[in-house]
């Protein structure tokens, strides 16, 4: 369980692989998310379930910052089916 916990964490690192981010437009990103979440009423555990879906994501594939807002938009969407429901 341990070593499956280990390998779904985000690489700490991750923005420094990313071609067109930096770890500002992160912290945007993330309010943005908070002022959606907020906006819906959603459950507290829906929005660090986006925070950890964005992250996840990010350290696993390059974005382009015209496909940033919408990385961060489908995992709202995705945490907010599975938590929401």
């Amino acid at each position: 369980m341990h070593e499956l916990e280990h390998r779904l964490l985000p690489d700490a690192y991750y923005m420094d692989s990313q071609d067109e981010l930096k770890w500002e437009m992160r912290s945007v990103l993330i309010d943005w998310v908070v002022q959606v979440h907020s906006r819906f009423n959603l459950l507290p555990e829906t929005l660090f379930l986006t925070v950890n879906y964005i992250d996840r994501f990010l350290s696993k594939r390059k974005v382009s910052l015209s496909r940033f807002q919408l990385v961060g938009a489908v995992a709202l969407f995705i945490a907010a089916k599975y938590e929401e429901i």
